[in-house]
């Protein structure tokens, strides 16, 4: 061997920097290697700093699986917290058609105390069917129910 050649010696792997673990990622040349390239070059960072924020913000929000199911559980509790009130809201609002209906059938405006009692006395009777229904974990139609009733 002689002295003007120089044996090729083995690359020493670099350390890693305090805080930073080194990985190596292997990226086919590609649409995705030349955006990643780009987005370094336009930042004037290195293609490697580009690649790790890339990641973090690729990976920011997803979190774990327990994460994204407490968060599915906080969502689907205030859906059903939105849903109760608003079925509460119908609920009212249809007390308030059927009493207006039982009151002024023909829409007569001449309304007297005993008919205002007995609309009441009918929509309280009703919303007691809807209530017992619920409560045994059937719901009937409101007016078959009132059909089979009368008919008894």
């Amino acid at each position: 061997m002689s002295t003007g050649e120089s044996l090729p010696l083995a690359a020493k792997p670099r350390a890693s920097e305090p805080g930073f673990e080194r990985i190596t990622v292997n990226m086919p040349r590609g649409p995705l290697l030349q955006r990643l390239k780009r987005e370094a070059t336009a930042s004037g960072a290195s293609v490697s700093a580009t690649a790790v924020r890339a990641l973090a913000r690729g990976l920011a929000g997803k979190g774990d699986a327990e994460d994204r199911l407490l968060k599915l559980e906080r969502r689907l509790g205030d859906h059903m917290k939105a849903s109760a009130r608003d079925a509460m809201i119908q609920q009212e609002l249809l007390v308030v058609v059927a009493r207006t209906l039982l009151l002024h059938g023909g829409f007569e405006e001449d309304a007297t105390e005993t008919m205002e009692m007995r609309a009441d006395a009918m929509v309280d009777r009703m919303l007691a069917r809807v209530l017992a229904n619920i409560t045994a974990g059937r719901v009937r139609d409101v007016a078959a129910a009132s059909e089979t009733d009368g008919q008894g």
